[in-house]
């Protein structure tokens, strides 16, 4: 699947509220066949998972640089442009 896909099937929250912001969230779902055998399944395509902790960690940056964007030792931020393709997202 795309960016874009994977975006209109799961959004930009695909576990719920919570963003992920780090490698350690699972991202593993585990099947079992009638106590058998165990599947591990991963939840959402691992480009995708990456690209979101990305996302998350690049605007949790921009939030910090507008809370401190008043001092004088700190450059200026006017805009953020976010623009998403079907391969990539860039910001």
């Amino acid at each position: 699947m795309n960016l874009l896909q994977c975006i209109k099937l799961w959004g930009f929250s695909p576990f719920g509220e919570s963003v992920p912001i780090s490698k350690n969230l699972n991202n593993i779902k585990v099947i079992e066949n009638f106590g058998r055998e165990t599947y591990k399944i991963p939840i959402i395509p691992y480009a995708y998972f990456d690209w979101l902790i990305e996302r998350s960690n690049i605007l949790r940056e921009v939030i910090v640089l507008n809370r401190i964007s008043g001092h004088p030792n700190v450059i200026k931020f006017y805009k953020l442009l976010e623009k998403i393709t079907v391969w990539s997202g860039m910001i």
